[in-house]
């Protein structure tokens, strides 16, 4: 899936078969600068930016909504639940993140994630978030019905050596949304 500049419509977005011919396919034109375009991880729903939001769409179906978005930033999907029922959310402007929200996809229910002090990198099957603390370099998950937070790992400062990093986009869910790699 990628977006791409049409002159009548402004950005599309397209997808090119991983078999076949692999001439692209026009997934989304309209004339609503689509981007950011995401499948969720069962292919379900295609979830994108619009001028007004983000759009999700049931590709078995035909569910469409909107979420709205803040007219000064850009609304996007920050990480999917590994069972596709779960969308963490961001709103930001100017790359400068606002707040955070876990969608539920089915019931339309959104909960806001404080993310004071630390970077939701994912959400589980079962609604927690999965948090990276940058100060003591621990990861953490908030349980979002009760709020407790628990760190997952100890301060791993000890055990980096001068100038090393983790990086945050290499941690992923286990598709059991139970266990982090």
């Amino acid at each position: 899936l990628y977006q791409y500049g049409d002159p009548k419509t402004g950005w599309d977005l397209a997808a090119l078969p991983m078999a076949g011919e692999r001439k692209p396919i026009v997934v989304v034109s309209a004339p609503f600068e689509e981007r950011g375009g995401q499948f969720s991880p069962d292919g379900r729903w295609l979830g994108r930016i619009t001028t007004t939001g983000f759009r999700l769409r049931d590709l078995t179906g035909t569910t469409t909504y909107t979420i709205p978005g803040d007219s000064s930033g850009v609304t996007e999907a920050w990480a999917w639940s590994p069972d596709s029922n779960r969308l963490l959310l961001s709103w930001h402007t100017d790359g400068r993140v606002s707040r955070f929200d876990v969608l539920d996809v089915d019931t339309r229910q959104s909960r806001g994630v404080s993310a004071a002090g630390r970077t939701p990198l994912a959400v589980a099957n079962d609604g927690k978030v999965l948090y990276w603390k940058p100060d003591a370099q621990t990861l953490a998950v908030e349980d979002l019905s009760t709020g407790s937070v628990r760190a997952l790992i100890p301060e791993r400062r000890s055990l980096l050596r001068q100038g090393e990093k983790v990086h945050l986009n290499s941690l992923r869910l286990a598709p059991d949304g139970r266990h982090a790699a």
